[in-house]
């Protein structure tokens, strides 16, 4: 997966904010604008480290929980707690979620073509590097992208 991937995901994170108060506590216990902010705080987070590592003190473990998310390209759903770092830290709002929107688009951007080396250490998933921190930011967002579509197709039926 490449930046472009993760910059048409983000893209399409983007039309989902016009049903961003939009929830279904069957399928989640908060509403579209959390997971859309959630994911936007997590993007933001990752590239700032991807740039701030030093690709010299990257060295590759093996760590099951990484094996299996970035090989099935899936997060399994209700498996994992999001780290607070990348919980929103209050009730959502447009603005913030557009503010947060232009600058993921700007720090994903800031990721080209840095060293391959440069990595992440993620809570569950342990060092990735940077072609493993941007698949992982793909599938981080495809995954919340599918339960905000989710949500929406729910509350489409019930109408």
């Amino acid at each position: 997966m490449k930046l472009n991937t993760l910059l048409l995901l983000i893209q399409k994170l983007e039309t989902k904010i016009p049903h961003r108060e939009v929830i279904n506590p069957q399928l989640s216990s908060v509403n579209v604008a959390w997971h859309i902010e959630h994911t936007l705080i997590a993007t933001i987070i990752i590239t700032e480290q991807l740039v701030r590592s030093d690709p010299a003190n990257y060295k590759c473990h093996f760590n099951k929980n990484r094996l299996l998310v970035l090989g099935m390209c899936k997060i399994p759903r209700g498996k994992g707690k999001a780290p607070k770092s990348v919980v929103p830290k209050e009730k959502s709002s447009l603005a913030r979620i557009e503010k947060y929107m232009e600058i993921a688009k700007e720090k994903i951007n800031a990721t080209d073509g840095l060293n391959p080396r440069s990595f992440i250490d993620h809570p569950y998933l342990g060092l990735l590097n940077y072609k493993s921190s941007i698949r992982f930011m793909c599938i981080h967002a495809k995954h919340h992208l599918d339960i905000i579509d989710d949500i929406l197709k729910a509350k489409h039926d019930q109408l």
